[in-house]
Formats: structure tokens, C-alpha cells, sequence
């Protein structure tokens, strides 16, 4: 067999090995992203539940979802990150406020 045509042959053989020894990391991974994804909705769906229990309007929730889409979608800027104090509502448990 010619140099060229071995070489050919473990290029192909190792393309080969290559896409068959990560298919398994990447179906693991796309699990573990489904699994994750699935936990962020439960989540947002217990906010939206908490935060209207506590009076929150339907429109400031649906401010505040947007909100956390553009989040999501991008690095938010510092300011963002950084939070507002919390003014006590005098209630128990997890207190939002609309967002200026």
C-alpha cells in the first residue's frame, strides 16, 4: 500500500473514531440541556405562581418574563446584576417588586 493511500486511510479512520467517540458526550449533553431547560420552566412557572399570589399585576410579570428572556439571550450589563434593595413588605416568603 503507497504512503499516500495509508495516510488517506487513517484519516478516514480517525474522522471516523472522532465523530463516534463524541456522539455520546454530545447525546449526553443535549440530555442534560433538556433536563436543564425543563427545570427553568418549572421554576419560571412557580415565580409567575408566587408573584401573582403576592398581587403582582399581569402586566409587571410579563415585564419581568421579558426581562428575564433578554437576560437569558445576552450578558446582561453589571447594573443589571446588581440588585435593589428590598423594601419589606411586611409579608412572609418571596416579595417582587415591579422593575423600573
Amino acid at each position: 500500500m503507497s504512503a499516500e493511500r495509508k495516510a488517506s486511510r487513517h484519516a478516514q479512520e480517525f474522522r471516523w473514531h472522532q465523530v463516534n467517540l463524541q456522539l455520546p458526550a454530545t447525546e449526553a449533553a443535549l440530555r442534560d440541556l433538556k433536563t436543564l431547560s425543563e427545570a427553568v420552566d418549572q421554576l419560571l412557572i412557580e415565580a409567575v405562581i408566587r408573584a401573582h399570589d403576592e398581587g403582582m399585576s399581569s402586566a409587571s410579570i410579563a415585564e419581568a418574563l421579558g426581562f428575564t428572556k433578554h437576560v437569558a439571550a445576552e450578558r446582561p450589563s453589571p447594573e443589571i446584576l446588581i440588585p435593589s434593595p428590598a423594601r419589606p413588605s411586611g409579608r412572609r416568603g418571596i416579595h417582587f417588586e415591579p422593575m423600573t
